[in-house]
């Protein structure tokens, strides 16, 4: 049942993410702060980057394109397969089932996989460790929940009607698949919240600024900081 949840998942949130105009905005910025994070690593080899929680790998295979050498990770398996199908021949990127334990990478990118973990601050602190000191990391957090007819009304009373019911391409599958798992406790951080968390781990954090559908999540730029053995 899991893993034809997973696929049907994947199938989904492919033919959504090609489509909803909140997701395109999305990877445009995440491929900016990419350019800025990884501006200074060009050398022999390309630079490293890791994404966790990849699902069908999007936003790696978008990253590849761009030079990057990117591994994906994901604990679904059957997300693994399809981004693997999908990246077959396309660039420097690969998936597997994480979580992985190598570190060295130049960045790494976190896509609204925070808010379900269940200890989403050691999900933090695991992702540190995977860095170089100095690295990068972009962080996508949920801010709020998004309950579809208080989420719809909010964008009509902003962008209109039409963004109103573009906006159900989403908002409608999020609140299936977020009923289908369950009673498990959800992590939406404000800003203050998350960067409290964010420092707490050992990040400093570059820029933070409000994204995706109506605002309703957190993109956070972030440096890991340097040892106090490297600074001396």
């Amino acid at each position: 049942m899991e893993r034809l949840l997973a696929v049907a998942y994947g199938v989904l949130y492919d033919w959504i993410f090609r489509r909803f105009r909140p997701y395109r905005a999305l990877l445009r910025e995440i491929l900016e702060y990419a350019g800025r994070s990884l501006e200074g690593t060009r050398g022999p080899a390309p630079p490293r980057v890791l994404e966790l929680g990849c699902g069908t790998g999007n936003f790696s295979a978008a990253l590849a394109a761009r030079g990057y050498e990117v591994v994906g990770e994901d604990p679904y398996l059957a997300l693994v397969e399809r981004a693997r199908r999908k990246a077959a021949g396309r660039g420097r990127v690969g998936f597997r089932v994480g979580p992985g334990v190598d570190g060295g990478y130049d960045l790494v990118l976190s896509v609204h996989g925070l808010y379900a973990q269940a200890d989403p601050v050691a999900e933090l602190a695991r992702m540190i460790r995977r860095l170089r000191q100095g690295g990068h990391a972009i962080v996508v957090n949920f801010a709020r929940p998004a309950p579809v007819v208080a989420t719809a009304r909010a964008v009509w009373a902003r962008e209109g009607a039409g963004a109103a019911a573009h906006s159900l391409l989403w908002l409608v599958p999020n609140a299936v698949f977020d009923m289908m798992r369950g009673r498990r406790e959800s992590h939406y951080w404000t800003e203050k919240e998350f960067r409290t968390c964010l420092e707490g781990v050992g990040f400093e954090v570059l820029e933070m600024r409000p994204t995706f559908l109506n605002g309703i999540s957190l993109l956070a730029w972030c440096q890991r900081k340097a040892e106090r053995s490297e600074e001396r």
